[in-house]
Order: structure tokens, then C-alpha cells, then sequence
């Protein structure tokens, strides 16, 4: 008896990589590094949001704080590119910690 992976081929299911390969083509491609770009750059803005949300901070509040306007944070929190200047300034208004890993040799820690 087989697997409910194999079933699920067998009737021609696809895995979630295999439908990325499909619509935006395969790893390394154009296309595909421009999708995988945007929807970091839009995962980055939702926990921006999230972590602002969190600590009970409204838009304009944080806009404020970062020196930019209201309309520019609700940009950001759906997606927009923003400088790593703000991304930093973000990170220290909103008290995070992240890391940059350069291959094996770096890291950068931010807060």
C-alpha cells in the first residue's frame, strides 16, 4: 500500500515546489528569483506589521518615529522595497533583533 503522497500523484497532484517551478520557472531563472524576491520583500512588510501591531503602535506612531509619513508605512507593510537604512531604523524603533549571514565566514547581528 502505497503512501498518500504517491496517492496523490498517481492522481496528479503536484508539490507546492513543483507548481512554483511550473508558474514562475525553476530556481535560478529570472523570473523565478524575481518572485522569490517579492514575496520576501512582502513576508518582511506583514511581520513588520505584525510587530508593530504587537506593540500597540498605530501607523502613524511608528511613521513618526522613523521619520516618514503614514502612507509610506502602510506601503512598506504591503510590500513596497525600502531602504536598508529604514529596514535598520525599523528594526531599532521596534526594539527586533535580526542577522545577516554572509556565507560562513560573517554575521552581522542587528538590534
Amino acid at each position: 500500500m502505497g503512501n498518500i503522497q504517491d496517492k496523490l500523484k498517481a492522481q496528479g497532484a503536484i508539490s507546492f515546489g513543483e507548481l512554483k517551478d511550473k508558474l514562475y520557472g525553476k530556481r535560478g531563472e529570472e523570473q523565478r528569483e524575481a518572485h522569490e524576491l517579492d514575496a520576501t520583500v512582502f513576508l518582511l512588510g506583514a511581520l513588520i506589521q505584525k510587530e508593530r501591531k504587537n506593540k500597540k503602535m498605530t501607523q502613524e506612531q511608528l511613521a513618526e518615529k522613523l521619520g516618514v509619513s503614514k502612507t509610506r508605512i502602510s506601503q512598506i507593510e504591503n510590500g513596497a522595497d525600502m531602504s536598508i537604512k529604514l529596514f535598520l531604523k525599523v528594526i531599532m524603533v521596534l526594539d527586533l533583533s535580526a542577522k545577516i549571514v554572509v556565507g560562513d565566514d560573517f554575521e552581522l547581528p542587528l538590534s
